[in-house]
């Protein structure tokens, strides 16, 4: 799957996680017919998605899934445990994260009823983590997996280092696309830059473009975006507002950043010359 429609999929979940509970059917309604204008085959499937996890099926074969965790969402009925997982992720406490591992088991009973002959995932920073760490420690998951990409994923040099996975998942996963897509200023996934926990690490560098303000004007009445910045609002930036602005998906999800760098093999190497922007709460 092209990876700008794998972002456009993992944009969805901000838009149903910001929905009430009773206002979840008319939300995915919305994001059904979004997709559609967007020229994207996949609809939601509303008893396998929620305000944390959706699960999207091809229209043409339903057999052919795809799963996105959501990050964290300030404002959001998950707020308060998306931030306390941040957290105990940053300091290396996820192997001990119920909300972590609640979100495995939750892809792995998806999994279980739908059956997938085919399945995809794609997730954004909080979500990009919980993401990696399901496939690392899934072998269910892994089995159907045939590409997962994540954005700008939370990642700390101590969260990877407990990502330890067996031998044979390794095996598994040389064998399936994985890459981490991250914008070259983003503070929340610089931990990735040294320490990739499998896959590839393909980074980008921000620009303002018309494609950028193009996309406002598209979905300005759908979900919310950031303000376009011009060329000089971006060099005027400092590092902490240039990192947070450069961490969000639409940079992706209307691909108005180009490649610049690839990275492989990099999973367990110490991260040298670390900042404290690693440690901080991921978005």
């Amino acid at each position: 799957m092209d990876t700008q429609d794998t972002a456009k999929l993992a944009e969805m979940t901000y838009e149903i996680g910001r929905s009430s509970k009773n206002d979840l059917p008319n939300t995915f309604e919305n994001v059904n017919k979004h997709l559609l204008d967007e020229g994207i085959n996949y609809e939601v499937v509303p008893e396998w998605s929620d305000r944390q996890i959706t699960t999207f099926r091809n229209i043409d074969n339903p057999k052919k899934i795809h799963i996105s965790h959501k990050g964290t969402q300030v404002g959001s009925s998950t707020q308060n445990r998306d931030l306390l997982s941040d957290v105990k992720i940053a300091f290396g406490f996820s192997p001990h994260d119920g909300y972590v591992k609640k979100r495995k088991k939750r892809t792995e009973r998806i999994i279980s009823r739908l059956e997938p002959e085919e399945l995809t995932m794609s997730s954004h920073s909080l979500g990009g983590m919980t993401q990696n760490y399901t496939i690392g420690k899934s072998k269910k998951v892994r089995d159907v997996l045939l590409q997962a990409d994540t954005f700008n994923a939370g990642s700390s040099p101590l969260f990877n280092n407990d990502l330890n996975i067996s031998k044979r998942a390794k095996a598994q996963l040389n064998k399936i696309p994985l890459r981490h897509h991250r914008t070259k200023r983003d503070i929340v996934s610089a931990g990735l830059v040294n320490n990739v926990p499998f896959g590839e690490l393909v980074e980008y560098k921000t620009r303002s473009t018309p494609h950028e303000k193009e996309h406002k004007k598209i979905d300005a009445d759908f979900y919310e975006k950031q303000n376009i910045k011009t060329k000089k609002e971006l060099n005027n930036m400092g590092y902490l507002e240039r990192g947070l602005y450069d961490h969000h998906l639409h940079h992706f999800s209307n691909r108005i950043i180009d490649p610049i760098q690839k990275h492989k093999n990099k999973k367990n190497k110490k991260l040298k010359g670390s900042s404290i922007f690693s440690f901080l709460p991921f978005l």
